[in-house]
């Protein structure tokens, strides 16, 4: 039988295993027992046979070209032994690190005292440690390294050496710390975004448990028609005006503050701590002087930014992230509302500020459910004492039953955006009123005038939608006059005068609306395409008791003469104010004397029973 044909022998083949195994223990014993220079010649030299210096150096050669950096230092933390891998990713060959410590290759910003990584407490403790730290290469550059350190025993269970496997993990710390960044701060502005900033807000009322007596405050920042800017010079600039201003509040905000990007156009500031109320104050009116300052844009662009700050203070009575980004959210709200640059919160704000959005919320859907009205009030022609127009007034019956006229929700219903919703609503119904009245009444040349503000205008396809709408009612644009009430002061926007551009291409007239109040100016009438202007109720019950009330109107009259504007004055109570009026030129009357604001079917009785009149009125003169 030859040698190949031969049955293996299981018996022979345990044995060799065994021999085999115990061969390899031996050998690591050798390795493990001997910490001096040369790990790997004198274990060869002491290996007491030659199978067991063949294991010796196979165990070598594995360990050396492992594809992981492995290496043993003694207890002196001086290198005996690096393999292949180790001199790879640090650049030192094996020659050059044996006999010194890692330290060697510790970066420059590092010291001593900060810097050790086979530290005292795993040479000390004889413990296994486990972590990241920076290396320099031999070249000069740092990369990350992570390592798994452990003891490695003698028989008489005390540390000889000590092993490191590690790897370059610069990579990885750089992709994590990417994702880090991804999670935490904003792309933006590279601010801490809203996750990290309730983190840092949550620990700092968890401070006050141990600090009770301490005090911290909290802003919010919110920019004044941000979504303007966005619309009419475009992303790139707003975006290049929200990096400019996140520079000033970083730039402006000590060590121990937090400076955040809510989203959007929304900033918070912490302050970590402060000594008295008036500390924030302070902080919160720097912090709009550095907002307002001009931005140049690359293109020499020039803009002007605001902002309104809402102000929280927070103390041992502080609950929760909510409760206090909800109230200086609240503060923030009535700064915009009242032109202020910064409001502090306090209990009477909030109460008003919930009312108000839970006032708005229910006016999102408020259309969708069927509780906007619209009422019309009769508007009087001063010269022919005939009804002209009639003006449509919208008001809100909320589902708890209480009526809300416009005043009441106008200015936040521009502010959050519904006004462009409601007020589309509100011209498709006024303009259905004005053709139900022609189809129930014959034509009646009757004009409709309707509210509307600067967002509705900026709104895409406004000219557009409402020719439609002017179409689908089957009423010419000379029947329909807008009433343009400048919320927020945007009447001078380049975009919205191009929509009263093509409001009067169109043929339908604009005016101002609360002529004579805040940006309802003189000034403003002049540069806007407008026909006229209404002006504002509070001051037709002075005339004509009061001199300078009377005195103002002859001013403007002439003024408007000059002009060829037409001139209106609303909330006219009394037949003798209605008289001076009309012989002061004022073309349009309306307020209770005239009549006061009706139904759909009321106004047809009552335009029945005024037509009726005027026919008698106009035959008795003949």
């Amino acid at each position: 039988m030859s040698a190949d044909d031969r049955q293996p022998d299981p018996a022979r083949d345990d044995g060799v295993d065994s021999q085999t195994d115990r061969l390899r223990r031996a050998a690591l014993q050798q390795y493990l027992e001997h910490g001096a220079s040369g790990l790997e010649a004198r274990a060869w030299t002491e290996a007491d046979d030659d199978g067991l210096r063949e294991l010796v150096a196979e165990l070598f050669g594995i360990v050396d070209t492992a594809g992981i950096a492995i290496e043993v230092v003694d207890t002196e933390k001086r290198y005996v032994f690096v393999n292949r891998a180790f001199e790879d990713m640090t650049g030192y060959a094996r020659n050059e690190v044996v006999g010194k410590t890692p330290a060697m290759m510790r970066p420059a910003a590092r010291t001593d005292d900060d810097y050790s990584p086979i530290s005292d407490r795993v040479v000390g403790a004889h413990d296994v440690w486990e972590g990241e730290y920076p290396r320099q290469h031999r070249d000069g550059y740092v990369y990350r390294y992570h390592a798994r350190i452990s003891p490695v025993r003698g028989r008489d269970g005390v540390p000889r050496l000590y092993v490191a496997v590690g790897r370059d993990v610069s990579e990885e710390s750089a992709r994590l710390e990417r994702l880090e960044r991804y999670a935490f701060y904003d792309r933006l502005t590279q601010l801490p975004n809203r996750t990290l900033f309730e983190d840092r807000l949550r620990h700092r009322l968890l401070r006050f448990e141990r600090h009770p007596g301490e005090l911290a405050a909290l802003l919010f920042i919110d920019f004044d028609r941000f979504k303007d800017i966005n619309d009419e010079y475009g992303h790139d600039v707003g975006d290049r005006l929200l990096s400019e201003v996140a520079m000033r509040l970083r730039h402006n905000a000590r060590s121990t503050d937090t400076v955040c990007r809510l989203g959007g156009d929304e900033f918070c500031v912490l302050l970590d701590r402060i000594v008295r109320v008036e500390d924030a104050l302070q902080v919160a009116e720097q912090i709009h002087n550095l907002i307002v300052e001009p931005i140049r844009m690359v293109n020499g662009l020039e803009l002007v930014p605001s902002a309104s700050i809402g102000v929280t203070v927070l103390n041992g009575s502080s609950t929760s992230v909510e409760t206090v980004m909800r109230e200086a959210d609240s503060a923030m709200y009535r700064s915009k509302e009242l032109g202020e640059d910064f409001v502090v919160f306090d209990r009477a704000l909030d109460a008003e500020l919930r009312r108000r959005r839970s006032l708005q919320a229910g006016l999102t859907v408020a259309a969708e459910r069927g509780e906007l009205r619209i009422h019309l009030q009769p508007v009087r022609h001063a010269a022919t004492q005939r009804i002209g127009r009639l003006r449509a007034i919208l008001s809100w019956l909320d589902a708890e039953g209480e009526l809300h006229t416009s005043q009441d929700f106008l200015s936040f219903a521009e502010l959050s955006g519904d006004i462009v919703s409601i007020g589309r609503w509100t011209l498709r119904q006024a303009l259905a009123t004005l053709s139900a009245i022609d189809e129930e009444l014959g034509p009646q040349d009757l004009q409709i005038v309707v509210t509307v503000t600067p967002r509705q205008l900026l709104h895409d396809r406004f000219v557009a939608e409402l020719a439609a709408m002017l179409s689908d009612a089957g009423l010419g644009p000379h029947r329909l006059v807008l009433g343009l009430v400048d919320v927020e002061g945007r009447l001078k926007q380049d975009r919205v005068q191009a929509v009263l551009h093509d409001l009067r291409t169109l043929g339908v007239a604009v005016v101002l609306e609360n002529f004579g109040l805040g940006s309802a100016s003189i000034d403003t009438l002049m540069h806007s395409p407008t026909s006229g202007y209404v002006m504002a109720p509070e001051f037709a019950p002075h005339i004509p008791g009061s001199r300078e009330i009377c005195g103002m109107f002859d001013a403007i009259h002439v003024f408007a003469r000059v002009m060829n504007y037409e001139m209106t004055v609303p909330n006219v109570t009394t037949d003798v104010a209605a008289i001076w009026l009309s012989r002061h030129g004022y073309q349009w009357i309306e307020g209770d004397c005239v009549g006061r604001p009706m139904t759909l079917a009321r106004v047809m009785d009552w335009l029945q029973v005024a037509r009726a009149r005027e026919a008698s009125e106009l035959h008795d003169a003949i």
